[in-house]
């Protein structure tokens, strides 16, 4: 059985494990909010896992996908409260890595 403290550290891994999480997070949080905005403003991010990457973000309630009733149809994406803090937690251990990568590495 699966307690909410290893469900958020599953979540927090995932997100960590996906190159893209962050980088569609941060996007998101800039205002870059359509799809075919978000594949075009991240190289090398492919259509389809973009679509596995938000799904997965949705899943964890880290975004809401807003579905507008127009033609042509309108999706957007936007962080949850919840996605606020999960962001900035992400963005504080990427710059803890970027600080201190170099001591993880062998010495030779």
């Amino acid at each position: 059985m699966i307690d909410e403290n290893s469900a958020f550290r599953e979540m927090l891994l995932d997100c960590l494990a996906c190159k893209w999480s962050l980088r569609l997070m941060q996007k998101i949080d800039n205002g870059v909010n359509r799809p075919g905005q978000l594949v075009r403003q991240i190289d090398g991010l492919s259509t389809k896992v973009m679509n596995e990457s938000l799904q997965r973000l949705i899943d964890y309630q880290v975004l809401v996908k807003k579905v507008f009733d127009q033609k042509p149809l309108r999706v957007e994406y936007e962080l949850t409260p919840f996605g606020r803090e999960v962001l900035v937690a992400l963005q504080s251990l990427s710059a803890l890595q970027s600080k201190y990568s170099s001591l993880l590495l062998p010495s030779l």
